[in-house]
């Protein structure tokens, strides 16, 4: 072929154009940091040696072992924790503002910062792939398997860098510290369920198991997974946005729309396969139900309210119904109240359902109070105020006090032995779920109590919801004129 007709070679680029600029950004800096350039070789040169150590006799069982360990620390742990000061480094450096006068919304910085993180993440994982194929041929390693368990592994990797990536909006480090110990709590189960997993034995046990399954369920279970997880990481990611927004943007809308019809289908899919299917197999669906759910209340009982009119400025303009609807949907805790309450409906339908189709149709009422306190425990911070300029802060320091409590309240049950003492943790939720477990005998009036007064402090949360409803209806009033083209002073103080 002649050279002479031959087309031009593009000039090379190190990222596409079609990226985001914030992607880009941030993952060409943190390729350059020192940190992740150490740890890769580290890494690497950990599972060179341990790859090598099998000639001086060390067990494909203990190498396999190592292996899953060092990946386990890596993927979950070190490079999701980058993100620890995603957000609060540019938080207190001033560089947040200068981002924010850029065309890019909150939500593509968050999302930018996260990408950056969990391609790195993705790269770590392309890099094990050779090692998997080594230990295939030292035997006693399945490569399907294997790669299962990576991919789970990418999965959980990706909803902890987004986690961490939320949380890092958050200028306070000890709280910072304490949301990190409570995130690496959640992450154990998983990390046990690769170790498991990854076994000879358990893991061929599991995936007979699985290909057990009708063909619909083998397609459905794992695509609730990562539908799952698609929805955790968009949680976080949203919720850290609405963080570091300004006040004139409402994140807080979208998130709860979401959340609704996310949460709506959980509880739909869990009463299909409680009727269908069995029982035990709603689980799938009650248990994430659960969790997403005290989620979310952790996430709208901590909003602040709104002090300018345009975040309501799209109800007004949509007429007196759609204002009726704003009582759930405007940014703040107050209407964070009924949208949460709105929201714990669907788990404990679900579990009511679960509870009498076991107990041919007379539920247990134990188990239906202990559910009732955990659905109740978010509402008891809006009622106690221990820190009235952060409500983030002021949430989980009401549950983190309630928790000592309960663990001061069981060790001095256990030294004095008396179990009837157990009996003032009946005060709140969080606390009688302690005093259920010391004074075992009365496990059921603690917990009834329990609920009993969780719906007290639920009543007051609305009270205090109730009395902001003078200032939401001050903004619809500006908003309104707004829309009329009338000037409007600034709302009062909230």
């Amino acid at each position: 072929m002649n050279s002479r007709s031959s087309p031009p070679i593009a000039p090379l680029r190190d990222f596409s154009d079609r990226l985001s600029p914030m992607v880009v950004k941030e993952l060409r800096h943190g390729l350059r940091t020192r940190f992740f350039t150490a740890a890769l070789i580290c890494f690497h040169w950990l599972l060179i040696m341990l790859m090598a150590s099998t000639l001086v006799g060390v067990s494909t069982d203990r190498m396999n072992e190592l292996f899953w360990t060092l990946a386990l620390v890596s993927m979950l742990g070190v490079l999701p924790l980058r993100g620890f000061t995603a957000l609060s480094s540019e938080m207190t450096g001033g560089t947040l503002d200068m981002l924010t006068l850029t065309s890019m919304s909150s939500f593509r910085i968050v999302i930018g910062k996260w990408a950056s993180l969990f391609s790195q993440s993705l790269l770590l994982a392309c890099s094990l792939l050779p090692y998997l194929i080594a230990r295939y041929n030292f035997g006693g390693v399945e490569v399907v398997r294997e790669v299962v368990a990576l991919l789970i592994l990418l999965l959980g990797s990706a909803l902890a860098t987004a986690a961490f990536v939320a949380f890092s909006s958050q200028t306070a480090r000890a709280l910072r510290g304490l949301l990190m110990m409570a995130l690496a709590a959640g992450l154990f189960p998983l990390g046990v369920f690769v170790f498991v997993f990854v076994r000879e034995s358990e893991g061929d046990g599991m995936i007979r198991s699985f290909f057990s399954l009708p063909l619909s369920q083998r397609i459905a279970l794992p695509a609730g997974i990562l539908g799952i997880v698609v929805y955790g990481v968009y949680f976080f990611l949203a919720m850290g946005a609405s963080c570091i927004a300004p006040a004139s943007e409402n994140h807080s809308t979208r998130k709860r729309i979401v959340a609704f019809w996310v949460l709506l289908a959980l509880t739909v899919i869990g009463f299909v396969l409680a009727q269908t299917i069995h029982v035990d197999a709603a689980l799938w669906a009650f248990v994430p139900l659960m969790v997403l759910t005290i989620l979310n209340g952790m996430d709208v009982l901590t909003e602040t309210l709104p002090r300018i009119p345009t975040v309501v400025l799209p109800f007004v303009r949509r007429g007196r119904g759609a204002t009726l609807f704003g009582n759930l949907l405007y940014p703040g805790w107050s209407s964070g109240v009924f949208f949460y309450l709105l929201l714990a409906a669907m788990p404990m339908s679900l579990f009511l359902l679960m509870a009498s189709v076991t107990t041919s149709h007379n539920p247990e009422k134990s188990s239906v109070f202990v559910i009732a306190c955990f659905l109740l425990a978010p509402l008891v911070p809006v009622s106690l105020r221990v820190n009235r300029k952060d409500f983030f802060v002021n949430w989980w320091s009401v549950i983190m006090i309630q928790v000592v409590a309960g663990i001061l309240m069981s060790i001095f049950c256990g030294v004095s032995g008396s179990q009837e003492l157990a009996g003032v943790g009946v005060l709140t939720p969080v606390t009688a779920l302690f005093a259920a477990i010391i004074d075992y005998r009365h496990n059921e009036e603690m917990v009834s109590a329990g609920a009993g007064i969780g719906l007290a402090w639920a009543a007051i949360a609305i009270a205090l919801a109730v009395r902001q409803f003078p200032w939401m209806r001050g903004l619809e009033k500006e908003a309104a004129m707004l829309l009329r083209g009338k000037k409007t002073p600034p709302p009062p103080d909230a």
